[in-house]
C-alpha cells in the first residue's frame, strides 16, 4: 500500500438528496482500522470512524483530494443513484479513475493480514463475491453441470433480448418498462439494476456462490466468474426464460449454512437474485477456501 494515502469516505442521509463526504484518518485501532476521522475543510472536526456506513478509500500519495471530494459529492447528490459509488464496486472505482485521473483502490477488495503482534505485514487481495440466486435451488444442479450462472428477466423476457444491444442505462429501463407496462418505474428500475449487476459490475475474475435453500441443510456452491456477460437463447442453456448467462467454474468447495457464522449468516438469504456480499462476509468465504 506504498504510495497511497487512505481517506473514508461516507454517506450522510440528508434532505432532499444523501451527500457522499469524504474524511482523512488520524487514528487506528490495535487491530489497524480506523478509530478516529477528521473532516476536510476550513474547520475540521474529528470524529470516531462509523464502520456501519463508512468505507476507506486509498488515494494515491499527493493527489488533489479537493477534487476527490469534489468528484464524489457532485455525483453523490445529482446522479440518479446518490449510492453509485459505494454500491457499485470496482465498475464506480474506475468511472471515478476515468474521469478525475486518479487510481483509486477498491478497499471492499483488499484485507490486510495482521500478525500476532498487530502489525499488517502485507495486504492480500480478496475479491468481489458475488451471490446469484438459483431460482429456490430448482436451478442449483444445472448451474453446476453447465459451468454457468444465468438471470431471467424478472418478466421482461422473451423481447428484451441480449442487454449489450442498449446503448444506455435508460434504453434498457424503458425497453424493461415497455414489456411490463403494468409495473411501477421503480419496479422497471430496480430489474434494469439488477439486470447491469448480472452483466457488468459482476467481473471477470469475481467469486460467485449460487443457493441450494431445500433439504436439511441448505447449502451454497462456490465458483469463479471466467466469461463476460452473454445472452443465450433458452432452450440453448435448457432453462426456462433464463438467458443472461456468465460462465464459472465451480470448485469442489460447498459451504453449509450451518457452517456460516452467525455474524454473517444474514446476508446470504437475502432476497434480491443477485447482490454483492460484504467484505466481511467475502473475507470469511476466502479463509474457508484455505483451509
Amino acid at each position: 500500500m506504498s504510495g497511497l494515502k487512505e481517506y473514508v469516505i461516507g454517506i450522510r442521509r440528508t434532505s432532499p438528496a444523501p451527500k457522499v463526504y469524504l474524511r482523512a484518518v488520524v487514528s487506528r485501532c490495535s487491530d489497524g482500522t480506523p478509530e478516529q476521522t477528521v473532516s476536510i475543510g476550513p474547520r475540521p472536526q474529528v470524529r470516531p470512524f462509523n464502520p456501519d456506513r463508512e468505507y476507506l478509500i486509498s488515494i494515491p500519495a499527493g493527489a488533489p483530494t479537493e477534487a476527490v471530494g469534489a468528484y464524489i459529492a457532485k455525483h453523490g447528490t445529482s446522479s440518479g443513484d446518490p449510492y453509485f459509488f459505494l454500491d457499485s464496486g470496482q465498475r464506480g472505482i474506475e468511472r471515478v479513475n476515468a474521469e478525475i485521473g486518479l487510481s483509486l483502490v477498491d478497499p471492499r477488495h483488499l484485507r490486510p493480514l495482521v500478525s500476532q503482534g498487530g502489525s499488517a505485514i502485507q495486504a492480500q487481495q480478496i475479491p468481489a463475491t458475488w451471490m446469484v440466486r438459483s431460482k429456490g435451488g430448482k436451478l442449483f444442479q444445472t448451474f453446476l453441470e453447465k459451468g454457468i450462472v444465468a438471470l431471467g428477466g424478472h418478466g421482461s423476457e422473451p423481447s428484451i433480448g441480449d442487454i449489450g444491444q442498449y446503448g444506455t442505462r435508460g434504453a434498457l429501463q424503458a425497453r424493461v418498462w415497455e414489456r411490463r407496462p403494468d409495473k411501477s418505474p421503480g419496479a422497471a428500475a430496480y430489474t434494469t439494476r439488477v439486470l447491469l449487476r448480472f452483466s457488468q459490475e459482476m467481473q471477470v475474475g469475481a467469486r460467485v456462490i449460487t443457493d441450494n435453500p431445500t433439504g436439511w441443510n441448505p447449502h451454497y456452491a462456490i465458483g469463479t466468474v471466467t466469461g463476460e456477460y452473454r445472452y443465450e437463447a433458452s432452450w440453448a442453456l435448457g432453462l426456462d426464460r433464463y438467458s443472461h448467462a456468465r460462465s464459472v467454474q465451480w470448485s469442489q468447495a460447498i459451504v453449509a449454512k450451518s457452517d456460516l457464522p452467525s455474524r454473517i449468516r444474514g446476508e446470504f438469504g437475502m432476497r434480491p437474485s443477485i447482490y454483492e456480499l460484504s467484505p466481511e462476509a467475502a473475507a470469511w468465504l476466502s479463509a474457508f477456501l484455505r483451509d
